[in-house]
């Protein structure tokens, strides 16, 4: 799903879609923490996570939300497991579809929420676009869980995470590798990523969290125009935890989080690039967190 679904390209949604299809292995982990009964995911796709809940949990019903109509196109070829109803309008409206239930049992955001913060960053004039971006995307996370998870249910995301703190230095396998680092640095619009090069060691030093967005989206060059817009390490579990948390007495508790790094981008990297760290250890960030909450009040 794309904060603009009107960018989309023919060719720029089947890759989009084939990327989805070929991360279900990974997407189920997080299986063991949706609760049966009303199932949402909001930001569904061309529901690939939608199938693979139907096809694996019991007595539910299982509803989508998407902004783009092409996506959603693709999720109705699908045979799903379970009663599914699909709907294209904005997570904001949710009280607009027709036939689905006031309560969720479960509410899954998947790859999507950091799609969400990037809206917010691209509209922020504060001194600190990050924590108002971010500020208002747990926002609406909290107002979704207020307004739609049953008490008892549910709160699922998994997405990108922000990396530890720390400089990094990167070394490109071929030239062509390195004049794609530089190309991103001119058109990634979300914050100025900063760098320094060593002609006597062909390495370039970055901080953590700005090389880690270049590495992240690289490889997306039928949806260059779009990945350059997006900020993928938006959050980690203990911020979400601590936003969740509030001033008042808090209604979601985390039961669950991790990070890790998905395997089909350790085989990209260790390909592309050698990375360590400054002390000369093999660097390796994290590129996705799972986090479920509980709502108990």
């Amino acid at each position: 799903m794309s904060i603009r679904p009107d960018l989309h390209s023919k060719d720029g949604i089947q890759t989009y879609a084939a990327g989805m299809n070929a991360s279900v292995g990974d997407k189920e982990k997080i299986l063991p923490f949706v609760k049966p009964g009303n199932i949402l995911e909001i930001g569904c796709g061309n529901g690939t996570v939608l199938e693979m809940i139907s096809d694996n949990v019991e007595n539910s019903r299982v509803y989508g939300v998407d902004l783009s109509a092409q996506l959603l196109g693709l999720a109705t070829q699908r045979k799903y497991g379970c009663p599914t109803k699909l709907y294209c309008c904005d997570a904001q409206k949710l009280h607009e579809m027709e036939g689905a239930p006031a309560k969720f049992n479960t509410i899954v955001f998947c790859s999507v929420l950091h799609e969400i913060f990037s809206g917010f960053l691209s509209r922020s004039i504060e001194d600190n676009p990050w924590q108002d971006a971010f500020n208002d995307t747990m926002a609406f996370v909290q107002h979704i869980c207020d307004e739609y998870l049953e008490v008892g249910g549910h709160l699922i995301i998994r997405d990108g995470v922000k990396p530890l703190d720390e400089m990094v230095y990167i070394t490109f396998e071929t030239p062509e590798q390195r004049e794609t680092f530089f190309r991103f640095v001119d058109d990634f619009s979300p914050f100025k990523i900063e760098f320094s090069y060593c002609s006597e060691t062909d390495r370039i030093k970055a901080h953590s969290s700005h090389l880690f967005e270049f590495l992240t989206k690289y490889f997306y060059e039928k949806n260059w125009n779009i990945e350059v817009t997006e900020q993928f390490g938006w959050a980690d579990p203990n911020s979400i935890t601590q936003a969740l948390a509030g001033d008042e007495e808090p209604i979601m508790r985390e039961t669950f989080s991790t990070v890790y790094t998905l395997d089909f981008l350790k085989s990209k990297w260790d390909g592309d690039f050698t990375m360590v760290d400054e002390k000369g250890n093999p660097y390796m960030p994290s590129s996705t967190m799972i986090y479920v909450a509980e709502r108990v009040l």
